[in-house]
């Protein structure tokens, strides 16, 4: 018979299951030695992934990562001195600065409408409120990845 052997995908899929292949292909398979060989070493193959055992993982991978990771010390002293250091000296150049142009700011508010101001700390707690809630978005999707 002059029929070509079929490939590999086919001889795996006649080898799950024979009874979807076709009437030429089981012809041929009759009359070809070569290619019974290959579809009983595929079936000799499925049959033995069958019977190999599911694989388990016993380690908790969650607690080993978090074992690995690099221990932060939030309680280190120099570091909160620094930082509370930091914010002092903002927060009083921040109100040196209001008392030295007080004069110039109470000028400042008192040409604008009051509906215009009220508009101004509207607009501006919104956009405070909505980047908060975005970043708290992010912090719980970043939790989530970790988790």
């Amino acid at each position: 018979m002059n029929t070509p052997h079929f490939s590999e995908m086919e001889i795996q899929q006649y080898a799950v299951d024979p009874a979807i292949s076709l009437t030429t292909m089981r012809s041929h398979l009759d009359s070809c030695a070569q290619c019974q060989a290959r579809v009983r070493e595929y079936q000799q193959l499925f049959v033995s992934l069958r019977e190999l055992p599911k694989s388990v993982f016993a380690a908790d991978f969650s607690t080993r990562v978090m074992q690995e990771l690099p221990q932060v010390s939030s309680k280190s002293p120099a570091g909160r001195v620094y930082v509370y250091g930091i914010s002092f000296v903002s927060v009083t150049a921040f109100l040196v600065c209001l008392y030295q142009f007080r004069k110039y700011l109470i000028r400042f508010f008192s040409g604008i409408l009051p509906i215009t101001m009220y508009l101004i700390l509207i607009m501006a707690l919104l956009i405070l409120i909505f980047q908060g809630l975005e970043m708290f978005r992010r912090y719980q999707k970043q939790m989530q990845l970790l988790n």
